[in-house]
């Protein structure tokens, strides 16, 4: 498959799979009484949606013959957080998959962010702007999608131990992405 074959077929499933996800909201809407503020989180957590199915599209990475392997980890990583949602697990989860969701909540935001950035600057002029505006991505992708597969809506306490989660990921996001763009020139990040 040529790149532009690939890049189609990624767009098909990202597509898809942010669907999917948005199906997912279905039961929310029961219940949803719009206003401006539930407005704007529902604006922001299908953001993370779509950050999360293009992490799913780098699946496809594995069909090229110059492989990327981190970024077929972050599809991997991106897969088992879409199961995650899909479904939802309850409080007596086995340790070693809570491990699993932790270890890919953690990787998975900044991964997305980097690759994301590392695509979006080959077709804009590489602005540090940027770093900030993938990592804020990435801050916001970490709250919402902790909370949701946790469905821990109702808890004040969760809810302020994940926007401390998020805004802990948007720092560590933000440093590595500007290493990121800093070390672009170099070609550090061509075989990864």
């Amino acid at each position: 498959m040529t790149d532009k074959k690939v890049l189609r077929v990624r767009i098909v499933i990202a597509t898809v799979t942010f669907l999917v996800l948005f199906g997912t909201l279905i039961p929310l809407f029961k219940n949803w009484s719009p206003s401006p503020n539930t407005l704007f989180s529902f604006l922001l957590l299908l953001l993370s949606f779509a950050m999360l199915a293009n992490g799913v599209s780098f699946l496809l990475e594995i069909i090229k013959k110059d492989r990327k392997y981190l970024k077929i980890l972050t599809g991997i990583l991106s897969f088992v957080i879409f199961v995650f949602i899909l479904f939802p697990q309850d409080q007596d989860i086995r340790p070693i998959f809570r491990w699993i969701i932790l270890i890919a909540l953690f990787f998975n935001p900044i991964l997305i962010s980097v690759f994301s950035l590392l695509e979006f600057t080959q077709v804009f002029a590489i602005m540090r702007v940027y770093s900030f505006v993938f990592a804020l991505f990435s801050g916001i992708y970490s709250f919402f999608i902790s909370s949701f597969i946790s469905r821990g809506y109702g808890n004040s306490e969760a809810g302020i131990g994940y926007m401390i989660y998020g805004v802990i990921m948007f720092f560590v996001s933000m440093i590595i992405n500007i290493f990121t763009v800093s070390s672009l020139k170099n070609g550090i990040w061509g075989n990864l």
